[in-house]
């Protein structure tokens, strides 16, 4: 019987290590799409000039859009909210979106790990909080 449950386990672990090592190059492959799709919807919205794009690296349709300047604000539509950056603030924004997808696709490119997301999250909730809505 202890043989067995020993042979199970090894034959478990086995068969997760290949599916990890199936599966990990997909993984970097869509993350690096991801950042480079939103790398260039950042681009757009430091401009603030009109720009539309599905993300292509999720299993649902995800739309993020650029509207463009509404008064002195620009106007971006992105994970269902309606945003209204002042100029300066979308610019700030932007600009640390753009600094963390570069040093992501970085690592991604070097096959280091880099965690972006817990970069400026506290930033960008705060700002999001403050100037989004949902519609």
């Amino acid at each position: 019987m202890k043989k067995y449950l020993f042979l199970s386990i090894i034959t478990l672990c086995c068969t997760n290590l290949a599916f990890a090592n199936d599966t990990a190059p997909g993984i970097l492959d869509i993350t690096k799409q991801m950042n480079t799709e939103l790398l260039q919807f950042s681009n757009k919205m430091y401009s603030c000039t009109p720009y539309k794009q599905q993300l292509s690296s999720y299993s649902r349709p995800v739309f993020y859009e650029v509207v463009g300047v509404e008064g002195n604000t620009c106007h971006v539509i992105k994970s269902g909210q309606n945003c209204y950056y002042p100029k300066d603030v979308a610019q700030s924004y932007a600009s640390k979106k753009i600094q963390d997808y570069k040093k992501s696709l970085d690592s991604i490119n070097r096959n280091q790990s880099y965690n972006s997301s817990s970069v400026n999250t506290e930033y960008y909730n705060k700002m999001d909080n403050q100037y989004c809505k949902y519609n």
